[in-house]
């Protein structure tokens, strides 16, 4: 994904909350994302595209990259890069193929053809090894000659074609087709996918849990109030008010991404929720915006949008709240930059000592 981020941490607020990270479950349907990301792969096109033969991408679905998903959107945007700089796109659908994503291949959510496409694994169900490289007619052709000639693609086939892995791949085709498991694996997706937020959602270690298909990935990290709307919406009860504070913008404009991230919660929350964002370092400020906050009760969610460390002087005091009648209650904070530099920063205790509510990740 474009500058190293992924949908699985904010970077590009969109992107990120159709995959709907709060709730602990990624789910590309809500709409909202156009892979503003793409900015990234454009510039690179720019740069390289005319010396670059092929893109070579995993769709929908990183798996050895550590299970990161994206949009099809994304991938489509990518389809009309390549043709626009005339360049071959090359999809590895070896881990996404024969339904495990939901469709044939993942490349059909996307609406695109790749020019190249490698398959296995699901192919024969596991059964036998066996893998295929498909490629359009065009780059068939351009390799498709008498030997004498010298243009053929040697790519040592002496062991292609072994029989029983054919076999095995037949059958398996014959099944997928006469039994339809890839619709009846879309009916049973959301099924599995609630199971399993229904038994993970809440658990303490599991930070985000993601879906694509039947495939479902949980990852490790703080989970709790802060990372999922029913935990948030239980520190909200009795009127109390949200109050979203962002971070990392010091010295530049407020970006977009906190907006387009309280945007999203609405949606999330009880209709009529009192909430509102707040900046240190850009406009509206925490001082200019908590006075006019409903509830007496304010709960603070740190956004982190920027590398530095967010000490605690940056956080609403319990001074400056008292001053309007509220009480403050801090929550653990989320973003993109809550990576394993803050996770330390917080174990230390920073937060448990600063006495003014801080709570440190579950543990």
């Amino acid at each position: 994904m474009g500058k190293g981020y992924s949908c699985v941490s904010i970077r590009y607020g969109a992107a990120v909350l159709s995959g709907n990270i709060f709730l602990g479950v990624q789910d590309f349907t809500l709409g909202c994302c156009q892979a503003e990301c793409i900015d990234a792969a454009q510039e690179a096109f720019a740069r390289h595209g005319d010396e670059c033969a092929a893109l070579l991408v995993e769709p929908l679905l990183q798996g050895s990259a550590g299970m990161r998903m994206y949009p099809p959107a994304y991938l489509a945007k990518l389809r009309s890069l390549c043709d626009a700089y005339n360049v071959h796109l090359i999809a590895d659908e070896i881990a996404t193929g024969f339904g495990r994503t939901g469709s044939m291949f993942a490349c059909d959510q996307a609406g695109i053809s790749p020019d190249i496409m490698c398959v296995s694994k699901g192919l024969t169900g596991g059964y036998m090894p066996m893998s295929i490289t498909i490629t359009t007619q065009k780059i068939y052709d351009a390799f498709y000659a008498d030997y004498r000639e010298g243009k053929a693609f040697m790519h040592s086939h002496t062991y292609s074609g072994n029989p029983l892995g054919c076999s095995a791949a037949l059958a398996v085709l014959k099944v997928l087709d006469e039994e339809h498991i890839i619709p009846r694996a879309q009916e049973k997706a959301p099924l599995f996918r609630q199971m399993i937020v229904e038994a993970l959602g809440d658990h303490p270690h599991v930070g985000e849990i993601r879906s694509l298909g039947l495939v479902n990935v949980w990852g490790a990290g703080c989970g709790g109030v802060g990372f999922r709307a029913a935990a948030l919406q239980k520190e909200l009860e009795g009127e109390a008010s949200l109050l979203v504070v962002a971070h990392g913008v010091t010295g530049r404009e407020a970006a977009p991404e906190p907006a387009q991230f309280l945007q999203q919660l609405k949606f999330r929350l009880p209709e009529g929720t009192d909430m509102a964002l707040a900046y240190f370092g850009a406009f509206p400020s925490v001082e200019k915006v908590l006075p006019g906050l409903k509830g007496q009760k304010v709960v603070v969610l740190p956004f982190l949008i920027g590398k530095g460390k967010h000490m605690r002087e940056d956080m609403p005091s319990p001074e400056l709240a008292a001053r309007h009648g509220k009480t403050l209650k801090i929550l653990p904070p989320f973003g993109a930059f809550y990576l394993q530099a803050e996770r330390e920063y917080w174990k230390t205790g920073m937060g448990e000592s600063a006495g003014n509510g801080f709570d440190g990740p579950a543990r």
